[in-house]
């Protein structure tokens, strides 16, 4: 039996994510149409087709990548800023970039091919980096930055950095873990397993970040944070 037709919609999408892994591992400028063709199993005409060419694939990779942007969008503008939010923000980032990457390997935009996409791109020129912090991360960035600003004003932060380095120095550290592990060995020997160091990691990042131990005490729930991520989640696949 022939496998069933993909429609246009299905067929590019094809061809992106077989993309994905070759730009990932062989940077853009070393990675050719004739290889993504194979990999997807079409002919280079049938890629031309889709895609006039390899920088107008390599722009829809971007947006493939920025799948849930929208969704993103419409669920933080119903979010108050508060040091509450602070908190399950902090624990989301840090879950959704070390550990979500191994929980949902099949989203574009967690598995160990789209960070070391982001790795090549950094050792590039930086654009598709650039272009996906704008879209994806930036959103958050201003929620966090609200709700630090919440969290001053309520006496549950100390002054002090600058509040877009603390949150920026957060994402770092997360972006850092998920690197470390991109071996099958991890590089680095922590001391625990995987999901508690991403809880080690959030508390060390709430306290570099300023939070005062009471609002830590009052406001990290380890329950209810994991049901506000769950929450993301189901949002992002209904």
């Amino acid at each position: 039996m022939n496998p069933p037709r993909l429609s246009a919609d299905e067929r590019r999408a094809a061809i992106l994510a077989a993309a994905m892994p070759l730009f990932a591992v062989h940077g853009f400028a070393a990675t050719t149409t004739r290889q993504i063709a194979d990999s997807a199993g079409v002919s280079e005409a049938l890629l031309y087709r889709h895609f006039p060419s390899k920088e107008d694939l390599y722009m829809a990779l971007h947006e493939f990548c920025c799948v849930h942007a929208e969704v993103f969008s419409r669920f933080i503008d119903e979010i108050k800023p508060s040091t509450s939010t602070l908190v399950h923000s902090v624990y989301y980032i840090m879950n959704s970039i070390f550990l979500h990457k191994q929980n949902h390997p099949d989203d574009p935009v967690n598995n160990e091919h789209f960070c070391r996409l982001m790795i090549n791109s950094l050792l590039d020129d930086g654009r598709f980096a650039r272009m996906f912090i704008k879209d994806q991360v930036m959103p958050w960035m201003d929620l966090w930055a609200a709700s630090a600003k919440s969290a001053e004003a309520a006496g549950d932060m100390n002054p002090g950095i600058a509040i877009e380095n603390r949150l920026w120095f957060t994402h770092h550290l997360a972006v850092m873990l998920a690197v470390n592990h991109l071996p099958e060995t991890c590089v680095i020997p922590y001391a625990c397993n995987a999901q508690n160091l991403c809880d080690e990691a959030v508390l060390f990042s709430l306290r570099g970040m300023g939070l005062t131990e009471s609002a830590i005490a009052t406001h990290y729930n380890p329950s209810a944070i994991q049901l506000f991520t769950k929450k993301i989640f189901e949002a992002l696949n209904p």
